[in-house]
């Protein structure tokens, strides 16, 4: 853990807590803004948790979005593809096409501003966390009021699983953190409309749900899910109600369709592989990411904590004696958080952020029931600063227990035990960055344990591989004036045709690693 987290965290607490002592004393704008940079701290707190990047998704985020500086519309994840290989995994090809590109735009945008780096990478992560506390904020005063907003928000910004999502810990973190950020946008710029009735407001909601998609793919339209179902509910819906629905389709295929015609155009094998890839998530289980039917109700205390799931149900209901609008209640409460968590049950392929999508519904739900909660004890005939001190510490400790502080100090503290996973990640990321000045400027890099290739190429900049290259391949590299170097114990243990070449460069000590 970076030593400037600590202090950080302390002082989002601080904040976080002056915000619900505003909350309490009915100063509610101004609970907000204290809410809102407390989030900010926080999120900077998590961004600052691991100087390294995560395996998995994130590595692979950060390299490609490192490359794409360079060239915005042609995504790679080796830039420089010496060595070929067959278009059969995501993990290893030159055009990367396994997500959609609007998050990794967003981090390449500041990694061209201020230079690609592990806590850069997360910038985009801080502003979109942040940003959510006023949408969740907004979307709980449209709905029911303004005391649910704060306290839904203030949920939403303690809650464990975010401040993982932020730190790039958990999977697929920036893709995650954006696809969820730019879903809330496309539901609550439709509120808006609703309430308004403004029709620049359905433009807006069409340029937010083609965001979302253009972050992971068609369940970014979960607005238009929404919007019918509210449609069908407020029947006879007026036929300027359904064109309004058909401008904002039509807006969000303006904004998705110019990459897929792009892609189709520029890269067709690659990008037909990955739309297959895509289609088969739902009857297949991909790379062991399976589960029971119950996979997603048990995961609920990873995602919410072990409180805020016992809220959610009573919330609604509560929601449904305050709430004015039942069509939308039935709409954005019950239908659509019943269909996503249907879906993704009968979906094969299983990973535990895939209905987070619903979770600023969910905050809201158990925002409500709080409130409620709160309103009452308040009538209790007892003096109000006792009163506010015990709701202080009830909110405060929720809190508490919902972000966890002592799990994110024990997981990622970079202790002196040498096995631990971030002792490991921090050692390599020094291996891998010296060699950006130990290395010819035409070298390739070979036998890079597991995936940790990508950090490799990431920290060096030099493309590197996790074999030892055939002689095939040897001899293609050397032809291309190419420099080879390899992690081994030492020459004895390479190929007579690497062995007995004096130009191979021989790299100590070997990396540790995981995958």
């Amino acid at each position: 853990m970076n030593s400037i987290a600590v202090p950080l965290f302390y002082c989002s607490i601080l904040l976080l807590g002056m915000s619900m002592y505003l909350f309490l004393s009915e100063k509610y704008k101004a609970a907000l803004l204290f809410l809102v940079f407390g989030a900010l701290v926080l999120s900077v707190f998590s961004a600052l948790l691991d100087p390294f990047l995560n395996l998995w998704d994130e590595r692979f985020h950060a390299l490609v979005a490192k490359n794409m500086v360079h060239h915005p519309l042609m995504p790679t994840l080796y830039d420089d593809p010496v060595v070929q290989m067959p278009y059969d995994r995501w993990d290893r090809y030159h055009i990367w096409l396994h997500k959609q590109p609007l998050f990794l735009w967003q981090i390449s945008l500041f990694f061209k501003i201020f230079g690609a780096g592990d806590f850069v990478l997360r910038i985009p992560n801080i502003i979109q966390n942040t940003l959510m506390v006023v949408l969740i904020y907004r979307i709980g005063k449209i709905t029911i009021n303004e005391r649910v907003g704060i306290i839904s928000g203030f949920l939403f910004v303690t809650s464990h699983y975010v401040l993982e999502l932020v730190a790039g810990r958990q999977a697929l973190d920036h893709n995650d953190v954006a696809f969820l950020f730019y879903i809330t946008c496309s539901i609550w710029s439709f509120l808006e409309y609703l309430k308004s009735g403004n029709r620049y407001w359905i433009l807006v909601t069409g340029l937010f749900s083609g965001c979302a998609v253009l972050c992971k793919w068609l369940a970014g339209l979960l607005v238009y899910f929404i919007w019918v179902i509210y449609l069908l509910l407020a029947r006879p819906a007026t036929r300027r109600h359904y064109v309004d629905l058909l401008i904002s389709i039509v807006v969000a295929a303006l904004v998705v369709l110019p990459w897929q015609f792009l892609i189709i155009r520029w890269y067709p094998a690659e990008a037909l592989f990955a739309y297959q890839y895509n289609a088969l998530h739902f009857n297949h289980i991909i790379e062991g990411h399976g589960g029971d039917k119950w996979y997603y109700f048990s995961s609920l205390s990873t995602l919410y904590g072990n409180l805020v799931p016992w809220l959610i149900v009573p919330g609604i209901y509560f929601i449904k004696k305050e709430m004015k609008d039942k069509k939308l209640l039935l709409a954005l409460f019950v239908v659509m958080p019943v269909f996503i968590y249907a879906f993704f049950t009968l979906a094969k392929t299983k990973m535990l952020s895939y209905p987070f999508i619903v979770s600023p519904v969910f905050y809201i739900a158990a925002g409500s029931l709080l409130n409620t909660s709160i309103l009452k004890f308040s009538r209790i005939n007892v003096p109000a600063f006792f009163l506010k001190t015990i709701t202080f510490l009830f909110l405060a400790t929720i809190a508490w227990y919902d972000m966890d502080f002592e799990l994110l100090r024990r997981d990622h503290a970079i202790s002196s035990n040498g096995d631990s996973y971030s002792r490991i990640m921090v050692e390599n990321k020094k291996i891998f960055s010296a060699l950006r000045l130990q290395l010819p400027a035409n070298s390739i890099i070979f036998n890079v344990k597991g995936r940790h290739y990508i950090e490799c190429m990431f920290y060096s900049g030099f493309p590197a591989y996790n074999f030892i290259p055939s002689e095939e391949q040897y001899g293609a590299v050397k032809n291309a004036n190419r420099r080879i170097a390899i992690f081994a114990d030492n020459i004895g243990t390479l190929p007579l045709y690497l062995a007995r070449d004096p130009s191979v460069i021989i790299l100590h000590p070997l990396i540790r690693g995981f995958e």
